[in-house]
């Protein structure tokens, strides 16, 4: 009977033990996943802020777009009522100034030529 007794005891013991091993196993692997996957070095865009390009060139854009790996979109317009602004002057940009943008987004500008090279005369 004390044997058995023993017996009983020892199987529960054991029993638990192991019980508290796969808990921990468990426990650790759960840990081990969630830590992989929470501290990737996933690749964050580039982001930059938009600066004022109105009356600046259309070329100093697209240099700056390049340095930032953004993509311009230029729509050219023949008629502007300031006779300051020269050919390949930017007159208006969307996005506007101060905005953030992501690497390979499109800054879209508004650029002057003369009427001669859109209208033939």
């Amino acid at each position: 009977m004390f044997t058995s007794e023993s017996s009983k005891s020892f199987k529960s013991y054991t029993a638990m033990l192991a019980a508290i091993f796969v808990l921990t196993a468990v426990a650790f692997s759960t840990f081990i996943l969630f830590e992989s996957t929470e501290n990737t070095d996933a690749v964050q865009p580039d982001t930059v802020e938009v600066p004022n390009f109105v009356g600046f060139q259309a070329s100093e854009v697209y240099e700056f777009a390049a340095a930032h790996n953004l993509e311009v979109s230029e729509l050219r317009a023949s008629t502007v009522a300031d006779p300051a602004l020269t050919a390949g002057d930017v007159l208006t940009q969307y996005p506007k100034l101060g905005e953030v943008m992501i690497s390979g987004d499109t800054v879209t500008i508004v650029t002057l030529v003369p009427s001669s090279s859109v209208w033939p005369t």
